[in-house]
């Protein structure tokens, strides 16, 4: 790929992600300020897009978010988040289940929203993306996970994130770290399963 892309996830919530998120991205554009860095907010609380757009000091419209944040390197663009992703997640499950037609895959052309979107970005210029999710394993997670080269999973060294990991290791790559099998009679509808088909 001609640009570097991130996600950051865990399904843990609490362990950093958006912090974590916002600090690479603003810290890799001050120390690379020939690339163009390109946040995607994934999340439904939007909260990486508050952090990078500056509030308005204006008392006559306090809160208003203004275009531009001085305060984080001009070469720092963001794909702001959407507080009715978790509405359009339901459309966009219903659009990945329809049969597919002629060897045309809906599960793969929804599922590479993202990722097409990236890809014919990043054809006009030296891009680097990173992209903050939220902790559930949804289908915009999902999109997140499909549309970056490396997957970055901040954890805290509790008991909680042990397990949390755990599950990590099976929802994206179909790893099980227990003897429990129950899960195999759900295979083939899972996303590690269905992701190799978009190879």
């Amino acid at each position: 790929m001609p640009y570097a892309s991130y996600v950051i996830w865990n399904n843990k919530g609490g362990t950093g992600k958006t912090t974590i998120t916002f600090q690479l991205s603003a810290d890799y554009a001050e120390l690379h300020p020939e690339k163009t860095i390109v946040v995607i907010d994934m999340c439904p609380q939007a909260n990486v897009s508050s952090a990078l757009l500056a509030k308005s000091n204006n008392p006559l419209n306090p809160g208003q978010v203004q275009l531009t944040n001085r305060k984080i390197p001009s070469n720092v663009f963001l794909m702001c988040g959407d507080l009715y992703l978790e509405e359009l997640s339901r459309r966009l499950e219903q659009e990945r289940h329809l049969m597919p037609i002629a060897g045309n895959s809906p599960w793969k052309r929804v599922t590479l929203f993202i990722k097409d979107y990236v890809e014919r970005l990043s054809q006009n210029g030296d891009y680097v993306f990173f992209i903050d999710t939220n902790p559930s394993f949804s289908i915009y997670t999902e999109m997140a996970i499909s549309a970056a080269e490396r997957l970055i999973v901040p954890y805290t060294a509790d008991d909680f994130s042990l397990s949390a990991i755990k599950a990590m290791f099976y929802l994206v790559y179909g790893i099980q770290t227990d003897e429990n099998d129950h899960r195999r009679n759900f295979v083939e509808h899972q996303y590690y399963q269905l992701a190799k088909l978009i190879k």
